[in-house]
């Protein structure tokens, strides 16, 4: 293989040096006080969504009263539908009876 004039220089190598005590310490209460207004954040909006799930349920429970409520009347008519039926249907009987043949 022909060799070119070009002259290969080695990458350096990474220096890292450790970081001290007091800057890892630093940094570890820098990522809890991150990590803890993350979770502050996080229960705020998880009180967020139980309020607002009450406020549904209470929705639910006074649609559900309302229902109810309706479904009352609607029985005592029915109830009385039904009287009003079982008397003419007695009439008719009774009348059915008496009428020439």
């Amino acid at each position: 293989m022909p060799q070119s004039g070009a002259e290969i220089i080695a990458f350096p190598g990474r220096h890292r040096s450790r970081p001290s005590p007091d800057a890892r310490l630093n940094t570890a209460l820098t990522e809890l006080r991150a990590a803890l207004d993350s979770q502050r954040d996080a229960i705020a909006a998880w009180r967020g969504s139980i309020e607002a799930l009450g406020g549904v349920t209470r929705s639910i429970q006074d649609n559900l009263g309302h229902y109810r409520s309706r479904l009352g009347t609607l029985q005592t008519g029915l109830v009385g539908l039904h009287r009003q039926s079982a008397r003419l249907s007695d009439w008719a009987e009774a009348n059915s009876r008496s009428a020439p043949e």
